[in-house]
C-alpha cells in the first residue's frame, strides 16, 4: 500500500501510475463482482482494496470486515488442514488490508488490533512487504 496522508488515499496492488478513470473502473468491476457473488470473501477483499485506492477508507473498512467474516466462516467449515492453512493466510492478508484502511482514517488502535490478529492467524505474515508497510503506518 502507498498512502498519502494529506488526502487519506491508499492504494494496494494497483499500479502507482493508474489513472483515476482506471481506479474508478476497478471499483465498478469490484462492485459488480460482489453483486454477482456476494458470498465470496475474495471479492469483498478486492472491493475493499479498490475503495481504498480511490480514497474511500471508511467504506473499505466495511468491505474488509465482510471479507474477514466470510473467511472465518469458510475456515470453520473447511475440512482439510491444508485448506484451513490457506484460508488462515488469506484471512491474515485481509486483516493487514483492514489495518491499512483503519490507518488511513487514523484509527491506530483498530489498525494495531487488526495487525495483531493477522499475526495470530498466520505468524509468517510478518515477512510480507504489505505487513511491514502497514506496521510502519501504524507505528508498530
Amino acid at each position: 500500500y502507498q498512502c498519502d496522508w494529506s488526502s487519506d488515499v491508499c492504494s494496494s496492488d494497483l499500479p502507482e501510475s493508474a489513472e483515476q478513470d482506471d481506479l474508478q473502473e476497478a471499483l465498478t468491476l469490484a462492485r459488480r463482482a460482489v453483486k454477482a457473488a456476494p458470498d465470496l470473501p475474495d471479492y469483498r477483499d478486492t472491493l475493499g482494496t479498490a475503495l481504498l485506492a480511490v480514497g474511500k477508507a471508511s467504506p473499505a473498512i466495511g468491505a474488509f470486515e465482510e471479507a474477514v467474516a466470510g473467511l472465518r466462516l469458510a475456515r470453520a467449515e473447511s475440512g482439510s488442514a491444508a485448506e484451513k492453512a490457506s484460508l488462515s493466510r488469506k484471512l491474515a492478508e485481509s486483516l493487514v488490508r483492514l489495518a491499512m484502511a483503519h490507518a488511513a482514517i487514523r484509527s491506530s488502535g483498530a489498525a494495531r488490533d487488526a495487525l495483531e490478529e493477522a499475526r495470530r492467524e498466520d505468524p509468517s505474515i510478518r515477512e510480507s512487504e504489505e505487513y511491514r508497510r502497514a506496521e510502519r503506518l501504524v507505528g508498530g
